[in-house]
C-alpha cells in the first residue's frame, strides 16, 4: 500500500525480515489521520512503524498511533516505533506523556534486530 499527498506525507508497507512495516513521512496532520489510522489497523497484529522521515506531527496523528497500540495491546500484539533522538515526534510523545506506550528505537537496524527475535 501507498499514498502520497502534495504536503509529502506518505504512508508505505514492506515486509523487511518477517516484520510488517509502516513507513510514514511528511507531515502528519487531521487531513490524513483516516490514511495513517486506516494503515495501522491493516496492519498484522506485530508491525514496526517507521516514524523517522515525519517533519510534522499534530495530535490527529499521536491519537492514530495511539488507538493502534491500544488495539494491539487488548489482542497481545505489539507496535514500535523508530524515533529518532531530537526528532520532532520523539519531542511530541514526550510532551503528551505517552513515550512509555511505544517500544521506541533509534533506527530501523536496531528495531529489526529486536522485533525479529520475539517469538
Amino acid at each position: 500500500m501507498k499514498y502520497e499527498r502534495s504536503t509529502g506525507f506518505a504512508v508505505r508497507s514492506e515486509l523487511a525480515r518477517g516484520v510488517h512495516i509502516v513507513a510514514v513521512s511528511g507531515e502528519v496532520d487531521i487531513a490524513n489521520k483516516a490514511v495513517l489510522a486506516a494503515a495501522l489497523a491493516s496492519a498484522p497484529d506485530r508491525v514496526l512503524v517507521d516514524l523517522s522521515a515525519v517533519r510534522f506531527m499534530d495530535s490527529s496523528g499521536l491519537a492514530a498511533l495511539v488507538g493502534a497500540q491500544q488495539h494491539r495491546n487488548g489482542r497481545g500484539g505489539r507496535l514500535a516505533v523508530i524515533l529518532p533522538a531530537g526528532s520532532v515526534v520523539q519531542r511530541l510523545l514526550e510532551l503528551s506523556g505517552v513515550e512509555g506506550l511505544f517500544d521506541a528505537y533509534p533506527d530501523r537496524a536496531q528495531a529489526l534486530d529486536a522485533l525479529a527475535r520475539l517469538p
